[in-house]
């Protein structure tokens, strides 16, 4: 939408064509001695219109800044003890992406299981150290409210335990997906 300057014709303001506004005409101060013109007197509805112009455009911007929350994500990983008992290798809970598109992570909720003695979250590029420590006797609940992380589809989501653990772990992810052009 283009734009239109705010031009409310006052005595001795300029405009694009390099005029002087008098009371009943302007004279050009051009190159060219051009005849004068009667003054163009602003309205009521010239400057309505040019507000409503300008107030669609903010309007417009608004929108675009304006975060999309149509596409939640509920990502989560509960593990049975089948997989996990008695083993003393790093297990490794792997989460898959709900969108093929960007996300952003709102809530990080990790339960890290009797027995751990280290645990690493992976969200993208970002590596969160869960827990490093003796090995737990209760279990370990890790929450992040309000993380705000962005994962693409393609970025990993691992949850990666160390020790002998005797419970069953959890890695819960939640948030919004991005539509096309929204990163805020």
């Amino acid at each position: 939408m283009p734009e239109f300057p705010l031009h409310l014709g006052i005595p001795g303001q300029e405009n694009n064509r390099n005029t002087i506004v008098t009371h009943a005409t302007d004279t050009d101060q051009g190159p060219f001695n051009n005849p004068p013109e009667p003054a163009q007197h602003t309205t009521f509805a010239g400057v309505a219109g040019r507000l409503l112009i300008h107030m669609a455009q903010l309007i417009d911007t608004l929108k675009d800044q304006g975060f999309d929350y149509s596409h939640p994500v509920d990502e989560y990983a509960p593990q049975g003890m089948a997989a996990f008992a008695g083993a003393t290798y790093p297990n490794v809970i792997n989460i898959q992406a709900d969108y093929d598109m960007p996300e952003k992570i709102e809530s990080i909720t990790v339960i890290v299981p009797v027995g751990c003695t280290f645990a690493v979250l992976q969200l993208g590029q970002r590596t969160l150290n869960v827990y490093s420590g003796a090995a737990l006797t209760t279990p370990y609940l890790f929450t992040i409210p309000f993380a705000g992380v962005i994962v693409n589809s393609d970025d990993p989501r691992t949850l990666t335990l160390t020790g002998t653990l005797t419970s069953a772990p959890y890695l819960g992810l939640s948030g919004f997906a991005l539509t096309r052009g929204q990163f805020s």
